[in-house]
């Protein structure tokens, strides 16, 4: 590690803290190629040379839609303890990992993980690492929160790393990643590019601005090619270079490489048996290790995880589409025991409208939202956006996929859905459901009239329409309390007029 001493310091001082039984939690934020993934597997070789146990997750975009999943990851190295839980631990832990067709209370699957990990420090310190926390799936994501707000009495030390600076509390303490300094970029640099000509390592210095992936990366491929790395902005840049690492390697290692990356999750048995279908050839354990000789891939275990999702990205993005259309296809063919992964690799590999596989996916949708298992409901709903033809049709799964995820709180995946809704195409029922999701999600404080008038004006609509008079429709409300300095206040509530218009 260069240029991060300051930052190692403090985190040595929490594993001694909680080697001694005061435990406590830590996130790291900053950009991507800063070095959070790198500064995680340092503490953790130094942890286990301290005699802790390091237990590892992270998050990947596909699975940020399923319960649990990284949470799953995490604590499969302790799973042998949950036979010693008390019965509701064990069911709870149980209906958390899909044997039971509802999902648990968060509380509960909390309570649960803390006495697995409880019981575990107890025989020995343990180190969690969580990396890319942004992509960590929600569920996942509140039974960490619960966990790290509890370690104060445990030989348990939590440090998770995230792109974002969250703000809701989810630890006491957390580091902002920066860039390296610029004597700290010309070392690193220098160490890993000894013979880089002076004008190329002056470029890459610059434009890499302290990044130190770009500064690992960038000189593996852009030798002599100075006029088009100038033009490139610094994401771009860095896919470009893990793209052109890729194209050295085999056939049979390149396959292999595109099936990791359309299903990061996939074990080390089914990219191999996969990627033998799609290239028609056997593809051994020699490509895995082909593709670990060339940087580009690392073993945790019997699992092939990127070494940073960047190169995930530039993998799949730099497949043919004929390629991807086939890989999709085959992770489709073989996955019927996850219907969620399924349903998505099928509908990722079909080109144009779908009206039978949205209907499917709406239909899987529903079975989920019943069992209470909301977050795996949306990603299917946005995919069934996506293959049907009607306008108004979209609009209606999109403003569904919205609220659901206002439901579960993720409200970068609320906004997202919201940019793709096409208002011109909303019924009154639809506009109503509509404003009260973005007013959960992005209520604009400055401005609280005008909003409860445009939410009132919007229910009012929806009520003329038949919501709420016929079964099976909504109900559209907004609960929310708004003091406004100088108004009426004692029983004041928006309302509308008999002429409908708008009166407080």
């Amino acid at each position: 590690m260069i240029g991060r001493d300051k930052e190692l310091r403090t985190l040595r001082r929490l594993l001694a803290d909680a080697a001694a039984g005061h435990g406590s939690a830590m996130l790291i934020h900053g950009a991507a190629g800063v070095g959070k993934s790198a500064l995680l597997r340092t503490v953790g070789a130094e942890a286990i040379e301290s005699g802790f146990k390091v237990l590892r997750t992270s998050g990947v975009e596909p699975e940020q839609w399923l319960p649990f999943a990284a949470l799953q990851m995490l604590l499969q190295p302790v799973a042998h303890g949950m036979k010693d839980l008390s019965a509701p631990h064990r069911s709870a832990l149980s209906g958390a990992f899909g044997v039971r067709d509802t999902e648990p209370e968060i509380y509960r699957v909390g309570l649960a993980v803390l006495e697995l990990l409880a019981d575990e420090a107890n025989q020995q310190p343990l180190l969690l690492l969580v990396d890319d926390l942004q992509w960590i799936d929600s569920s996942s994501r509140d039974v960490l929160k619960f966990v790290a707000r509890r370690t104060n009495d445990l030989a348990i030390q939590v440090i998770a790393a995230a792109r974002i600076q969250y703000s809701e509390s989810y630890v006491l303490l957390d580091i902002p990643l920066q860039p390296l300094s610029r004597p700290a970029a010309a070392e690193l640099l220098d160490v890993g590019a000894p013979d880089l000509l002076a004008s190329l390592r002056a470029l890459i210095l610059e434009r890499a601005a302290g990044n130190p992936l770009a500064l690992v990366e960038l000189p593996k491929a852009v030798q002599g090619v100075t006029a088009q790395m100038d033009d490139l902005p610094l994401t771009q840049r860095l896919e470009d270079a893990f793209s052109a690492r890729s194209d050295s390697v085999s056939r049979e290692c390149r396959t292999l490489l595109l099936v990791l990356a359309a299903e990061p999750s996939a074990p080390l048995n089914l990219l191999l048996e996969l990627s033998s279908r799609i290239s028609g050839s056997a593809v051994s354990v020699d490509a895995v290790q082909e593709a670990v000789d060339a940087d580009l891939v690392t073993l945790v275990g019997y699992t092939a995880e990127f070494r940073h999702p960047l190169m995930r990205t530039a993998i799949y993005t730099h497949a043919t589409l004929a390629d991807r259309l086939a890989t999709h296809r085959a992770l489709a063919s073989v996955m019927d025991d996850t219907p969620e992964r399924q349903l998505a690799h099928e509908a990722a590999a079909t080109i144009g409208p779908d009206e039978e596989l949205a209907a499917r996916l709406e239909r899987f949708a529903d079975v989920s939202q019943a069992r209470g298992k909301a977050a795996a409901a949306v990603p299917a709903l946005r995919q069934a956006a996506d293959l049907v033809l009607d306008a108004q049709r979209r609009t209606g799964i999109l403003v569904r996929a919205a609220e659901l995820s206002s439901e579960i709180n993720h409200r970068i995946s609320v906004q997202m859905l919201l940019n793709r809704t096409d208002m011109s195409g909303l019924g009154r029922v639809e506009r109503a459901r509509l404003m009260v999701v973005s007013d959960s999600s992005a209520f604009e404080p400055g401005e609280p009239q005008r909003r409860i008038q445009e939410m009132v004006t919007a229910a009012a609509g929806a009520f003329d329409a038949g919501a709420g008079r016929r079964r099976g429709e909504p109900v559209v409300a907004s609960q929310r309390t708004v003091f406004l300095p100088g108004r009426r206040s004692a029983g004041a509530c928006p309302g509308r007029s008999r002429t409908g218009s708008m009166e407080p």
